[in-house]
């Protein structure tokens, strides 16, 4: 069982738990260049133990990815600020976890996440969200996974779902059944069918440790361990007295490691005149 709050510590105690990389060697120049244009949020309200918000930062995270020639011009077309909500199973949501790497090692799954961003609710799920949603809270899952929500973009992979395609099984969702076009997601929809979980009831909280700044990448785009970084934000807001104070250098709030300093530096006669 989660509890009924998690905080930043708590989120990558979970995201650690379930990764998938040991080893900083084993993540490739394909997965960082992807990690660098996605951010992750946590969110509050009534979603915040079970998922996290996936956006975009920039869509330079399309080429990186390698999504298809077919579908890579509507992705670039598209503005940013026109992304849906993507709310992503909190246990395996992070960078280096489930979701994320299976984005990384299965172009196929790509147009999954493309129809979640752009895509519109389906009037009822189909059977494969209605069993992801069923068989949430297990060890591996916190959430309906991999994404909240039974989306479709119409006239993109015969109206199947995100969900089903990310999965790999498009052709087994309900809606390519034309029987179920009238339940079929539409733009034109009035009103508009209101998912349970959006941006209203479940508010962005905090920019994660994605971001090139504040990320798990550092400036040298090698992987930083989160505990390091989460470990220097607390200390400067919590320790009293703060160690803004005392040692401010051994803080290191941008994901950057601490560097041995260089000969130059060391002078006892040039550091005499700083």
């Amino acid at each position: 069982m989660l509890p009924s709050q998690l905080d930043v510590v708590d989120v990558m105690a979970l995201w650690q738990e379930t990764s998938l990389f040991n080893e900083e060697s084993r993540i490739t120049d394909k997965h960082k260049q992807m990690i660098r244009n996605i951010t992750i949020c946590t969110i509050g309200g009534i979603g915040p133990v079970r998922y996290v918000l996936w956006r975009l930062r920039h869509k330079d995270f399309w080429h990186a990815a390698g999504l298809t020639k077919k579908h890579l011009p509507f992705a670039m077309r598209r503005p940013l600020a026109s992304n849906k909500p993507v709310f992503v199973d909190i246990r395996q949501g992070g960078p280096l976890n489930q979701v994320f790497s299976q984005l990384v090692e299965d172009k196929r799954r790509l147009l999954g996440l493309l129809i979640q961003m752009h895509g519109f609710p389906n009037e009822v799920p189909c059977q494969c969200c209605v069993r992801r949603f069923s068989e949430f809270e297990t060890e591996v899952h916190a959430g309906m996974w991999p994404f909240f929500g039974c989306r479709s973009l119409p006239g993109v992979s015969g109206e199947s779902c995100g969900v089903c395609v990310f999965l790999v099984k498009a052709e087994k969702c309900e809606f390519r059944d034309e029987r179920f076009a009238n339940l079929h997601a539409r733009a034109d929809r009035n009103p508009p069918i209101v998912e349970d979980l959006t941006l209203d009831n479940s508010p962005v909280l905090i920019f994660f440790i994605v971001t090139q700044k504040a990320g798990r990448i550092s400036p040298n785009s090698t992987i930083r361990l989160p505990n390091k970084s989460a470990s220097d934000v607390l200390a400067a807001v919590f320790s009293n007295p703060s160690p803004m104070s005392e040692h401010p250098k051994n803080l290191y709030f941008n994901s950057s490691e601490p560097k041995e300093m260089s000969v130059e530096a060391k002078d006892a006669e040039k550091r005499a005149q700083v």
